[in-house]
C-alpha cells in the first residue's frame, strides 16, 4: 500500500458523550503518520474529514529528509485516554491515587458498554453510508479499546466485523490497513496463548528457537495469511514482511514458508560479535511480574551492599514493586514492607543522586506530577 493509512481516517467526529469523545482529536501520543499519496512525491497527513493537511501543521521536517513510516498502532490507550478526559471526575482527585484508580479502572468498560449500545441500536438501520461509516468507527475503536485489556478474541471479532464494512463500502485503503491490523492482533493472540500461557526461559526471545515456538497456532497461521495479503497488495510494506517472517518463525516455518522475494534472513540480525544468547531469568530470580509496562530502577536500596530493583508500571492500579537482593542471586518481593506501597499510578520513575541524611537513597517517581521518595525499605 503506497499510502499509510492513518489512526484518524478512521475517526470523524461524531455525535454523543463518550462516544464523540473516543473520535477526538487528542492523540498527541500517538500522531498520525505521514501519509504519500500514490504517483505524488509530496507528503501528506489526512486529517479527520479526509482533507490533506501539509506536513508543517504538525512541525517541520528537516529539508531533504524522508517521513518516518509509523508503525501500526494496535494498542487502544489513546481511545482510553479520551474517553477518560471526558469523565465526571471530583475536584483534585489525582490526589487521591485509589480514586484515580477507580475512575481509570470503570472507564474501559462504560466506553464498551456504550459503544456496543450504540451498534446493536444502528445495526437495524444501517442501509445508510453515513450509518455504516459510524458503525466502522465504532467497530475500531472496540477492537482497540479490547486490545487495550488484552481481550483479543473480541478485538478480533471487532476488527473483522471493521473490515467487512470498510469492504462493503469500498474504503480501499482502510480495508487494506485493517487486514494488516487483523494479522497483528491475531499474531498477538498467540502470543497470549502461547508465550505467557505457557511461558519459558526462550519465550518471545529473538531469533526464536524451537523452545519459543507456538503449540497453538491456528490465530498464527490466520495471520500469516493476511501479511502475505498485504504484501500482494504492496512489496515495500516493510512493516508486514517483518511480521510475516516473526511469524513464520514463530510456528516453525521459517525459512522454508517464507516467500523468496520477502525473506528476512536470520543473518540479517547477527552481531559482528559474539555476545551469546539472552534468555529469561526473572522466574529464577523471583522478579517474574505480570504488569504492564513501565520503567525499572537498579540501586542499593537498603544500603547492604546488593543492588535492588524499584519496578513500575504503566497501571494506574498498582503500585510500585520493590524487589530486594538476598544476595545469592535472589530476589524476594517486599513491596508490601516498603515505601513503594503508597505510590502507585505512576509509569516512570528516575533516580535522583541524592543523599538523606542517614545515607539512605532517594528517587523521584511520577506520571502527571512528581513525587520524591525516601527509599528506606
Amino acid at each position: 500500500m503506497s499510502a499509510q493509512v492513518t489512526r484518524r481516517c478512521f475517526l470523524k467526529q461524531s455525535g454523543s458523550s463518550l462516544f464523540a469523545a473516543s473520535f477526538g482529536p487528542a492523540f498527541s501520543a500517538e500522531r498520525n503518520g505521514l501519509q504519500r499519496p500514490p504517483g505524488t512525491g509530496k507528503n501528506w497527513l489526512v486529517s479527520s474529514g479526509g482533507t490533506p493537511l501539509t506536513p508543517t501543521e504538525y512541525g517541520d521536517q528537516p529539508a531533504g529528509s524522508e517521513p518516518l513510516e509509523r508503525v501500526t498502532y494496535v494498542c487502544g490507550r489513546g481511545e482510553i485516554e479520551n474517553y477518560f478526559r471526558t469523565t465526571p471526575k471530583p475536584q483534585n482527585y489525582e490526589q487521591n491515587l485509589e480514586t484515580n484508580c477507580q475512575l481509570r479502572a470503570r472507564v474501559p468498560y462504560t466506553a464498551i458498554q456504550e459503544l456496543e449500545s450504540y451498534i446493536s441500536a444502528a445495526e437495524p438501520h444501517s442501509s445508510g453510508r453515513e450509518v455504516r461509516e459510524t458503525l466502522m468507527r465504532a467497530r475500531y475503536v472496540l477492537g482497540q479499546i479490547y486490545s487495550f485489556l488484552g481481550n483479543m478474541r473480541k478485538a478480533i471479532q471487532h476488527f473483522q466485523a471493521d473490515y467487512d464494512l470498510a469492504v462493503s463500502l469500498g474504503v480501499k485503503d482502510q480495508a487494506a490497513a485493517l487486514e494488516k491490523i487483523l494479522g497483528i492482533v491475531r499474531f498477538r493472540r498467540g502470543q497470549v496463548e502461547n508465550w505467557v500461557a505457557h511461558h519459558n526461559a526462550q519465550s518471545s526471545i529473538f531469533p526464536l528457537g524451537p523452545e519459543a515456538r507456538f503449540t497453538t497456532v491456528t490465530d498464527a497461521e490466520e495471520a500469516i495469511t493476511g501479511f502475505l495479503e498485504c504484501l500482494n497488495r504492496d512489496p515495500s510494506d516493510l512493516e508486514a514482511k517483518w511480521f510475516l517472517n516473526l511469524t513464520c518463525m514463530a510456528v516453525g516455518k521459517h525459512p522454508e514458508s517464507v516467500p523468496k522475494k520477502h525473506l528476512m534472513p536470520v543473518t540479517a540480525f547477527e552481531s559482528r560479535e559474539n555476545i551469546g544468547r539472552f534468555v529469561d531469568v526473572a522466574p529464577a530470580l523471583g522478579v517474574d511480574v505480570f504488569a504492564m509496562a513501565g520503567s525499572v530502577i537498579m540501586d542499593d536500596f537498603d544500603n547492604d551492599g546488593f543492588l535492588d530493583l524499584m519496578v513500575s508500571t504503566g497501571d494506574h492500579c498498582e503500585s510500585l514493586r520493590y524487589f530486594h537482593n538476598h544476595g545469592d542471586g535472589t530476589f524476594e518481593d517486599r513491596t508490601s514492607a516498603g515505601a513503594s506501597a503508597s505510590c502507585s499510578a505512576v509509569s516512570a520513575c528516575s533516580k535522583r543522586i541524592t543523599t538523606m541524611t542517614a545515607g539512605w537513597t532517594s528517587m523521584s517517581c511520577g506520571a502527571r506530577g512528581r513525587r520524591r521518595y525516601d527509599t528506606r525499605c
